[in-house]
């Protein structure tokens, strides 16, 4: 399948639920396209001789969206770079942070080594402050996926993306 298709097909998925940010620099990394999606659902809790409480668990997204000609080493670990500097300058840890997913989506013609990408692990659980988890999604041509440990739920919906 066509490069140009896949990004555009993976576009059209985020577009509808996401913010989307066109060329830009994220982390000293140029990113062509960003999607970032943030929910709170504010609930009131009625706490034993304390009344009420209002809390809001907050959930939120960004999703690197990348494309390179040939995914070689250097290039993942410039993507490994960005997701972690991505949890620091992010994630702001809170009683209400529930979780945060770091999602780096790389579209390109030829992949040099995919051990590094399926090795990849980024998460980490701040117990009453939420988690977050980072993950890694590389699509060749040929239509398959290659993903990071954390990322089977992500390899399924990109499956599903790529099937319309």
């Amino acid at each position: 399948m066509d490069m140009d298709l896949r990004i555009e097909k993976i576009l059209d998925y985020y577009r509808d639920q996401y913010e989307m940010t066109y060329d830009t620099e994220a982390f000293g990394v140029s990113v062509p396209y960003l999607a970032k999606r943030s929910d709170r659902q504010e609930k009131t809790v009625l706490g034993f001789r304390m009344g009420k409480d209002l809390y809001g668990p907050e959930a939120s997204e960004y999703v690197f969206i990348l494309k390179y000609d040939v995914l070689t080493v250097d290039i993942l670990k410039q993507v490994e770079t960005l997701l972690a500097s991505a949890e620091k300058g992010y994630v702001t840890l809170s009683s209400d942070h529930a979780f945060t997913f770091l999602t780096a989506i790389i579209v390109t013609d030829k992949i040099d080594d995919d051990t590094l990408i399926k090795r990849f692990k980024l998460s980490h659980n701040y117990h009453r402050d939420g988690f977050t988890m980072a993950r890694i999604a590389a699509l060749p041509p040929d239509g398959g996926c290659v993903c990071s440990k954390d990322g089977k739920d992500l390899k399924r919906l990109i499956e599903k993306i790529m099937m319309k």
